[in-house]
């Protein structure tokens, strides 16, 4: 691909089958560069699924992937990884190295070792321990770190790619408060010259820092638009099986979880309403 070649990534119609079970239904949308998306459902809704296909992990069982205009499986997988990271859930490390060899391991697409990018792109791995206020960890293993720390050294990892595209699932769990704001704002400031998918739970933090929101449930998108069009009080009954109470101000939109609802309180009509803003 060219320099010149807009940012986007786009899916169309995906279908993502286990057996007989179904993990993604009829999924599509386009995203291009200046855009933080919230990727929001309950467990189980086909978020993860969707981030491992567009990042290429798992091939659909129907519909294709376009990165910036071409087809994934057509990307060499070194370009295709310095062009979209995808940060997974989080994970127990499978061997004990230390933090900066472990953000190293973002630079591999550029370097093809783990020596010579600690070698040559120390400068890099030092803003992006930096970056996730992880640099006074730098020298410990990931195996002595709690949850909050070891997650905020895979967010760094991410930083340490640098690619235009980053696909991140759940990057704020088990942080404390501070830090699940900073790495959102984080995420908002890559996302003013790139493209960011984040995978939420926090859907008041959602609302606050992204500017799109796609909201899943049972492997479908079931919405597509901004935060204050998507989190609505009915779609959260009918999704989150939730009352909730949704406000609105001049800060965005805080949601307030209430109780939940049985099947008779639930919303009548199949399907929460769709902004139809794939298109962005």
């Amino acid at each position: 691909m060219t320099n010149t070649t807009p940012l986007s990534l786009h899916c169309e119609a995906l279908h993502y089958r286990v057996g007989a079970r179904a993990l993604l239904k009829n999924v599509g949308f386009s995203a291009g560069a200046g855009q933080f998306i919230g990727l929001i459902g309950p467990n189980g809704a086909g978020k993860s699924t969707l981030l491992k296909t567009l990042a290429g992990l798992w091939a659909p069982s129907a519909g294709k992937v376009l990165l910036n205009q071409q087809s994934l499986p057509e990307w060499p997988p070194r370009a295709r990884a310095k062009t979209l990271a995808l940060l997974a859930q989080q994970e127990a490390p499978a061997w004990s190295l230390s933090v900066r060899a472990l953000v190293a391991l973002g630079r591999l697409p550029h370097t093809g070792s783990l020596a010579v990018a600690l070698a040559r792109e120390g400068n890099l791995i030092d803003l992006a321990l930096t970056a996730a206020d992880v640099a006074h960890l730098a020298e410990r293993t990931v195996d002595t770190l709690s949850g909050g720390e070891l997650r905020r050294v895979q967010c760094a990892r991410l930083f340490a790619t640098v690619a235009d595209i980053w696909l991140a699932d759940e990057p704020i769990a088990a942080l404390d408060p501070l830090h699940q704001l900073h790495i959102m704002q984080l995420l908002k400031t890559k996302a003013e010259t790139g493209l960011v998918i984040a995978a939420l739970h926090d859907l008041t933090l959602a609302a606050r820092f992204c500017d799109r929101i796609l909201l899943m449930n049972d492997g479908e998108l079931i919405a597509d638009g901004t935060p204050t069009q998507v989190l609505t009080e009915d779609n959260l009954a009918r999704v989150y099986r939730i009352r909730a109470q949704v406000q609105h101000s001049a800060d965005g939109v805080s949601i307030v979880a209430q109780a939940p609802l049985t099947q008779s309180d639930l919303p009548t009509t199949t399907h929460a309403h769709n902004a139809n803003l794939s298109g962005q």
